[in-house]
């Protein structure tokens, strides 16, 4: 037993998970679902464990469904549905009470007046948190994603949380916590609870319907689709993380929470039962139930009939004549598929339980039960008429592979009780069983016939399987390759595969194989934060590695690492680290993982290769089966959740020391170095001197030349792919990832010396340039001696066994080397000029070769100065795979190829001894140093070579005419040994991609190559060649589209008569369309496998076509999209009318996206997606043609806010980093020009893509209601948002239409403000205001009643007295009216009418006597913004304009000064008085401070007439 590290996580592992509030302990959901309908009617009871005694709304992650009732603790609860998704989803829905007070939002409607296309981040914002960008590139380690809660429950007030005490706590079903074990491994119920308190819980029932579902759960056929009943099913999709499990039931979708899980499906029991209701008691439900009664009698007869009476029947049946035969079984197959039984497929087949349903006859009730900690998205099951079939496993004692017939049996045995399988007594045989459609199950049992030694494999290796049973579903229609549940992985019935094919052998096993490693390392151990995924993803590719390598063999797994690992250096540039990714949310599994599922195993596969060196250490062999032991055992984080840091320690204590310069070069950062090596013989210290100098490449360079062993077009594809990501990365300024100066660590370097032993030198890189000297321990001068071939007697002796030994371990591509042989092939040598100069060097014989990194510890690029011949005997005898392919790429990508190098790939090629791989790497390599200037030497091996292998007289002679078609008919295929297959494929390609000096291919070459493709024989092969019909197809189409020479007719047919052209190269391309439409004839009277050949000839006509050699209508591309064509004909027709010019076409986009949202494909809907991506990515890098414009691209070009273009960037600067001035060149030709190097970048892609497509009126109208549409999925939703956000900038603004009178202004103030701790929301309200500042007009006194009280003044010139108020006295007061603020540009009025005011002011102050001596009026002075309005009026006047109720403060500054100036605020209600003009800023400004003394409240009497003249002038 593997011993148990001890418990250890970073010091704030723990610390940084999210808190809760509450946990969920058990969860249980009964599910009826309606095939027809395409509807569930689900209803889950949910235990809440609260964490603490405040706990006052429960929060749910709910979306796409109606929430008809919630129920806490038998008590009806309030609750908000907050998903904004229901505003497109079910507007039309009148039975749906979430929507009861819904009120139409015009603004962010479809047909907004206000809001567009610009306003893309308004609308998407309303979907907060789902389409948020939740990464936290500063703390990694913190980054979880947020929760949607768009479902809250309030929880009454009568229910009051109270601590229990151990024996109140309630106890979960007895299942759950009982001797129930998996593998050995207890479960406790205490690791539900997850708290010392736990308080009163909360049995929350929530009753809710899901209709049309797009995310979590898909319908494939029902009513009103053409797809037959027999093919209706449903199924889980977890794509989507975080929001897929949530759009089926109400739960806490996230990893962190693990509940139990009790699940009942209620299904109809056969396919004629579908739609049916049969209540008990109905007449529907007594003809059901009697029809039960006759089949179970039928049954019992059948079984008591004897065999001889059995034998009578059937002679009497065999009197029957054939056409009665037939009618009979037409019957039969109606009433079987009428009567077929619907299956549920469930994760687990140990304990699942079927019982009838009580109330419905025609239903049946399918249990099951999860006490493992799984979370809520790796819940998964299947329902339709499937077929099931066990697992192949070898028979004892015999190399025969035999069904499990024990736990076949054991499950079609008639008994509702759970199987009583003990998985202790044989650990490492699962319990597995297979579902599919009817008539795949031949398909089915080759496609797994591997599986049993992959769950061998893992179990023996790494850990038992961690569920008690194992599900594989296949399915059609299905959107991707595979989703992987808890116990079970639903896939797409694509992967399989008839006995007679031979390519998908190792595609298809190699994705099954990964998605059951998932079950270990996905699912059973779950990742900490979203930067810890790397870690589950890395550790389940690695599993499926070393199985493959068990599998297929070494030579395969080196092939393999050898390729990822050049692939993964020509993308890992700019890109981030693995432990601090920037994803896009919600996360795409399949899609945005691609890089990281090919540099999480390469970067694992390194770690492995360092621990096994040191001593004691078995490298991750060791470190995987800990984890899962841990994971069993709840020691990891939060039960079984991985960290990085937490995996980084346990590979420290399997391999007994610190690896932290290795996590740092290679998961917290990014990149990969590349070496540039020069070594030196030193033939007087007898050391060899080696300069290491390491450099990275954070960018890509604009002119990278620079041959690479990797197809073009695998990268390309790539960066077409994920150009969206890019994009995206970049409009957040989220800048490509700088890789850091120097990788650090231990290197390998083997040397060969010249007695041809090996000796290893394991040396220590710390710094960007490093110097050794490395120890020489061959003889020298012997070495020396025996290249020049003047050795002694005794050297000759010694040399005599050396050469012995040497022959009987022959090296590899010791093939053609007689004079006879040379002289047939035609094998050209260099001048042996330049061999003599090379063998004067010391470096000749100082050594044999040399391998830097010759145990595969890193990931880089590696540039060493070795000789030709040190590469030739590198490639002839060392047995190393990866040291074979660098020995072919040295010779097959040279800038400037010797005929030597021809010679050395040639005898690689037809060396039989080498693997496969390298083989075809060098007939590639043939076809690259192929150029005209040595006479197509390359071309000409390739061509002998075919001939030798695959043709009829194959003995290559001197004589034979090497371009003459004749000589090269093929044999008749055969596989039985499948690497002829690869050979004859790569020998194909490569010829189809040698040109001239023009760029046209030899027009001989395209003669022979017709020829082989018309004289293809196939019959008497037991393999399928279709794969191989496939790659010649697409070589056709790489000479047509060399010759750059217009087809006048693609459709053109064998029959059609036609004379023959005089140009060479326009019959050849004649011959080679017609070719190539017979084949998609023949395809479709003999349908190849997944109609691959005819899909071949469509693809290749749309790349001609985008190349312009052949015209492809828009009218084909329609009719080839419609519902009549097969699956894939369709998608490469959208994508046809996508990159030919339809994204600039609003009818091709309205065909689109109509697809995109009404198609009944699943698969289809989820490819459109892909595809428009992919061509917004085309559309950026590459460009398409304008075939179809609307009118507005042929109009002035103007960007997105109205400028015309004119190349240049907001600033004025130009918008491309460089401008090419050339004399006499046209503009376009400039423009295209600074546009092809615009595009090296991301963000010049940018500029161009919203320059040429931003301004379509189309695209913007398809992309805004494609937003709104509720037909689309989560996923589609996040791709029109985010290539939104790349086509169109942001504006913050738009505006607002409000029913307000005009001549008032309109002030937005917060009303209220709700800001969380994660989220924030503010309530803004908007007022009416004046626009103005208020005016007051010229007063006419007039006298007043007596006051009723007294107004005290002071006066400067008189003393105090007390006088009263009489309407008599001619005491003046002035006032100063402080008008609101309104912009300068608009001046009131500069005289008004004299008005009769009346006024009453109550005060308790009284007023001295003072002589009225001169007529006042109304003043009014600008001051700034402002106007200042002072008023003269006589004492006891009424002040128009004012409230009918204020507050009155005084401001005092002098002791003798009267009382004369007064402010009113009309809007805030306000009166100020002062005996000071300026006191206004000061006063407003310190109303609390010393001289401010409040008043009692005084009234004021306004007329409405007054008011009225108040206003703007």
């Amino acid at each position: 037993m593997t011993p148990r590290t001890p418990r250890r996580h970073h010091r704030h592992e723990g610390d940084s998970l999210p808190s809760q509030k509450f946990r969920i302990g058990y969860q249980k959901v009964t599910l009826d679902v309606d095939l027809a309908e395409q509807t569930i009617h689900g209803e889950t009871e949910i235990t809440v464990l609260p964490q603490e005694a405040s706990l006052k709304e429960v929060k749910l992650d709910c979306r796409g469904m109606q929430i008809n009732s919630v129920i806490v603790n038998q008590r009806w609860a309030q609750f908000s549905y907050g998903d904004f998704g229901q505003n497109n989803e079910y507007m039309n829905e009148t039975d749906n009470p979430v929507l009861s007070d819904y009120k139409y939002d015009q603004y962010m409607d479809t047909y907004s007046r206000n809001a567009s296309i610009l306003q893309h981040h308004l609308y998407r914002g309303k979907y907060y948190p789902l389409f948020s960008d939740q990464n936290k590139t500063e703390h990694p380690s913190a980054s979880y994603p947020e929760p949607s809660s768009e479902l809250v429950i309030r929880i009454p007030d009568s229910i009051k949380l109270r601590v229990q005490s151990a024996n109140e706590r309630q106890t979960f079903p007895s299942s759950a916590g009982t001797s129930r074990s998996v593998n050995g491994t207890p479960i406790a119920t205490g690791s539900l609870l997850g708290s010392d308190k736990v308080y009163t819980p909360l049995n929350i029932k929530i009753i809710y319907t899901v209709k049309n579902s797009r995310n979590g759960i898909q319908f494939h056929g029902g009513r009103n689709t053409t797809i037959p009943k027999t093919r209706w099913f449903c199924y889980t999709y977890n794509n989507d993380l975080n929001c897929s499990a949530s759009s089926w039931v109400p739960c806490v979708d996230s990893f962190l929470e693990k509940p139990a899980w009790d699940i009942n499906i209620v299904v109809p029991k056969t396919i004629a039962d579908i739609g049916e209701t049969k209540i008990i008691g109905t007449k529907e439900a007594e003809r059901a139930l009697r029809k039960i009664q006759l089949e179970e009698m039928d049954e019992d007869d059948a079984s008591s009939t004897t065999p001889a009476q059995a034998g009578i029947g059937e002679g009497r049946e065999a009197d029957n004549g054939d056409a009665d035969e037939e009618d009979e079984a037409d019957d039969n197959v109606k009433t079987v598929d009428e009567s077929t039984p619907i299956v549920v497929a469930v994760p687990d087949l140990v304990s699942s339980k079927e019982s009838p349903h009580h109330v419905d006859v025609g239903k049946k009730v399918v249990n099951f039960q999860f006490y493992n900690p799984v979370c809520a998205h790796h819940l998964g099951f299947a329902v339709g008429p499937f077929e099931k079939a066990p697992l192949l496993d070898l028979k004892t004692g015999s190399d025969k592979l035999v069904p499990s017939t024990a736990f076949l049996n054991a499950l079609d045995e008639a008994n509702d009780e759970a199987l009583e399988l003990s998985v202790e007594a044989n650990s490492n045989k699962v319990p597995t069983m297979f579902y599919y459609l009817p008539g795949r199950n031949s398909e089915v049992m080759n496609t797994t016939i591997f599986l049993y030694k992959a769950l061998n494999f893992y179990s023996k290796e790494f850990s038992s399987f961690p569920f008690t049973s194992y599900t594989l579903i296949f399915l059609e229609d299905f959107p991707c390759d595979t989703c992987t549940f808890a116990g079970m992985t639903i896939a797409s019935d694509r992967l399989l595969y008839g006995p007679d094919l031979i390519e998908p052998i190792f595609s298809t096993t190699e994705t099954l194989a990964s998605a059951l490693a998932e079950q270990y390392s996905g699912v059973n151990v779950l990742p900490k934060t979203l930067n810890d995924i790397w870690c589950t993803v890395g550790l389940a590719e690695f599993m499926s590695l070393q199985f493959l390598k068990k599998l297929f063999g070494l030579n395969q797994y080196k092939y393999m690492i050898k390729m990822r690992s050049d692939l993964l250096c020509k993308l890992d540039i700019g890109k981030r680290p693995l432990a601090n990714q920037h994803f896009r949310f919600p996360l795409n599994i399949k899609d945005d993982l691609e890089f990281m599922r090919i540099k999480a195993p390469l970067v694992l596969y390194i770690l492995n290769q360092r621990m096994i060196k040191t001593d004691k250490s078995f490298g991750l062999s060791r470190v995987i089966p800990k984890i899962f032991l841990q994971a069993m055992s709840n020691d990891l984080v939060n039960g079984n959740c991985l960290s990085t840091s937490h995996f980084q320690h346990v590979c420290e204590k399997v391999a007994h020391h610190k690896l932290d310069e290795f996590f740092n070069n290679w998961v917290y950062n990014g990149g990969v170095p590349v070496f540039h090596i020069t070594q030196k013989f030193n033939k007087k210290r007898m050391f060899i001197e080696m300069s290491i100098r390491q450099v990275q490449r954070s960018v890509k360079s604009l002119d990278d030349t620079e041959e690479s062993s990797l197809d073009g077009q695998a990268l390309t594809d790539f960066e077409h792919r994920h150009f969206v990501d890019k994009a995206g990365d970049s409009i957040t300024k989220e800048t490509e990832f700088e890789a850091q100066n120097v990788f650090i660590g231990p290197v390998t370097i083997r040397i060969h010396e010249a007695d041809g032993t090996p000796y290893e030198h394991i040396l220590y890189i710390r710094d960007s340039y490093t110097k050794l000297d490395i120890q020489y321990n061959t003889k020298y001068r012997r070495a020396r001696r025996k290249k020049e071939g003047a050795l002694d007697e005794a050297d000759e002796r010694e040399s005599k066994k050396t050469k012995e030994e040497e022959e009987n371990e022959s090296s590899l591509g010791d093939i053609l080397m007689t004079a006879a042989d040379a002289e047939n092939w035609g094998l050209k040598e260099d001048d042996t000029i330049a061999e003599e100069n090379s063998l004067a060097d010391p470096q000749a014989y100082a050594f044999e070769w040399l391998r830097f990194d010759a145990d595969g510890e890193w990931l880089c690029e590696k540039h060493i100065n070795e000789t030709d011949q040190m590469e030739e005997s590198k490639l002839r005898q060392d047995r190393d795979v990866e040291a074979q392919l660098e020995g072919v790429f040295h010779f097959g990508y040279s800038l400037r190829p010797k005929f030597h190098y021809a010679n050395v790939l040639l005898r690689t090629l037809l060396d039989k001894r080498y693997y496969f791989g390298v083989r075809t790497e060098a007939a590639k390599a043939l076809g690259k140093i192929s150029k005209e200037e040595n006479d197509h030497i390359g071309m000409r091996y390739l061509l002998k070579a075919f001939k030798h292998l695959f043709c009829y007289n194959g003995e290559i002679q001197p004589s034979y005419d090497q371009f003459d078609p004749k000589e090269y008919l093929p044999l008749p295929n055969d596989f039985s040994n499948f690497s002829d297959l690869f050979i004859m494929k790569a020998i194909v390609e490569s010829l189809s991609k040698i040109r001239n000096n023009d760029g046209d291919s030899p027009i001989e070459l395209k003669r022979i190559l017709l020829g082989i493709f018309k004289y293809n024989d196939n019959m008497d092969n037991e393999f399928d060649d279709c794969f191989y019909v496939c790659d010649m197809l697409s070589s056709l189409s790489n000479l047509i589209s060399n010759a750059n020479r217009v087809i006048p007719d693609h459709r053109i047919s064998v029959l059609d008569a036609s004379e023959a052209s005089a140009d060479p190269g326009d019959q050849f391309s004649r011959e080679a369309m017609m070719e190539m439409n017979r084949t998609v004839k023949m395809d479709e009277w003999s349908p190849s496998y997944h109609d691959c050949i005819e899909t071949t000839v469509f693809r290749e006509k749309i790349r001609l076509a985008r190349c312009g050699l052949i015209s492809l209508t828009f009218q084909e591309l329609v009719r080839a999209s419609s519902f009549a064509s097969k699956t894939e004909i369709r998608l490469l027709a959208f994508e046809g009318l996508l990159l030919l010019g339809g994204l600039k076409n609003s009818s091709i986009l309205e065909l689109f996206f109509t697809a995109l949202k009404i198609d009944p494909s699943a698969y289809i809907r989820y490819q459109l997606v892909r595809l428009f991506s992919r061509a917004v990515g085309v559309a950026a890098l590459d460009g398409t043609p304008s075939n179809l414009d609307d009118d507005e691209f042929f109009d002035v070009v103007e960007t997105h806010d109205g400028r015309v273009d004119d190349g240049r960037a907001g600033d004025g600067t130009i918008g491309n980093t460089m401008v090419i001035v050339e004399e006499n060149s046209s503009s376009d030709v400039m423009r295209s020009r600074r546009d092809e190097i615009s595009r090296k970048t991301v963000r010049g892609a940018i500029e161009i893509l919203r320059r040429d497509y931003g301004i379509g009126r189309g695209l913007r109208e398809q992309l805004w209601n494609a937003m709104h549409s509720c037909m689309l999925s989560t996923a589609a939703r996040r791709e029109i948002l985010d290539v939104s956000a790349i086509l169109y900038p942001a504006i913050n603004s738009f505006v607002l239409t409000v029913d307000l009178p005009k001549d008032k202004k309109v002030v937005a103030r917060i009303e209220k403000k709700d800001i969380g701790s994660v989220t924030g929301k503010l309530i803004v309200g908007l007022k009416r205001e004046g626009r103005l500042m208020i005016q007051i007009p010229t007063l006419k006194l007039k006298a007043a009643p007596p006051p009723t009280k007294l107004l005290r003044l002071r006066s400067p010139s008189k003393e105090k007295s007390r006088v009263p108020a009489t309407p008599a006295s001619k005491t003046v007061q002035s006032a100063a009216v402080a008008a609101a603020t309104v912009p300068a540009v608009v001046a009131p009025k500069s005289r008004t009418k004299s008005q009769e005011v009346k006024s009453k002011v109550t005060v308790k102050k009284e007023p001295p006597k003072i002589k009225e001596t001169r007529k006042r009026t109304v003043s009014v002075v600008k001051s700034g913004h402002a106007f200042i309005v002072t008023l003269k009026f006589k004492r006891g006047a009424v002040l128009p304009g004012a409230p009918k109720k204020a507050r009155c403060s005084i401001i005092r500054t002098s002791a003798i000064l009267p009382i004369r100036y007064v402010k009113i605020r009309l809007i805030e209600k306000e009166i100020w008085l002062s005996d000071a003009e300026n006191f206004g800023k000061k006063g407003l400004r310190t109303g609390s401070r010393r001289g401010v003394r409040n008043n009692k409240i005084v009234t004021l009497k306004v007329s409405s007439r007054n008011l009225a003249r108040l206003r703007e002038s």
